[in-house]
């Protein structure tokens, strides 16, 4: 094999390995969310959202929203809602976390609650978590 061709695989093979190590490191992170199954319109309710941040992940970020699913990363859903300016979970985090938010059920129907444990710099999504909900009459 001449030199190019050593190098361009000698590159592959680092490119890879990177990007497993990447992984790896945030093997160990989790997130989960708690909500109730059904709250009735005008109650308070509070969601609970929990886990551990390992490697790169060191922010966690999540809303409430009705009327669609949660999308999979933490990019996709924050332009959905059309760049939101504020959520009622949004802490860096390091470790085992745990936050809660209180809401009031304000519309008939199902409600999410999306969250993710990102990066906050590079934003790259590492888990994310949701839970749905019914609020009714």
């Amino acid at each position: 094999m001449n030199l190019k061709v050593r190098l361009r695989w000698f590159a592959v093979a680092c490119l890879a390995a990177l990007a497993f190590a990447a992984t790896a490191l945030a093997a160990g992170s989790s997130l989960k969310v708690h909500a109730p199954k059904s709250v009735k319109l005008t109650k308070h309710y509070t969601v609970k959202v929990s886990g551990k941040a390992s490697g790169h992940a060191n922010f966690v970020v999540g809303w409430e929203v009705a009327g669609h699913k949660c999308k999979s990363n933490y990019a996709a859903e924050y332009h959905f809602l059309a760049n939101p300016t504020s959520a009622p979970v949004s802490q860096s985090v390091t470790g085992p976390f745990s936050f809660t938010a209180g809401f009031t059920a304000a519309h008939t129907g199902k409600a999410y609650f999306c969250a993710y444990l990102i990066n906050q710099t590079t934003t790259h999504t590492y888990k994310h978590a949701f839970k749905h909900w019914k609020e009714h009459k």
